[in-house]
Order: structure tokens, then sequence, then C-alpha cells
């Protein structure tokens, strides 16, 4: 019975993660892009 409420946490965190990766990424692509048309 317990094991979704064990779950939550640890998806939270992956949910987190995923997040923070792809913001990252995307501020990365930006900073690419603008040097790339600067450049």
């Amino acid at each position: 019975m317990e094991t979704g409420a064990a779950f939550a946490p640890n998806e939270n965190i992956a949910m987190a993660a995923a997040s923070e990766i792809t913001e990252s990424f995307i501020s990365f692509s930006i900073h690419e892009t603008w040097r790339c048309w600067i450049g």
C-alpha cells in the first residue's frame, strides 16, 4: 500500500533533475546560437 508514497519523492527528484538539465541545455543552445550569429 505504501509503494505509491515511497515512489513519489523519487519521481519528484527525477522531474526536478530533468527540468534542470533541460533548462541548462536550452540556455546553452541559446548561448551557442548567439555566438554563431555574433561571431
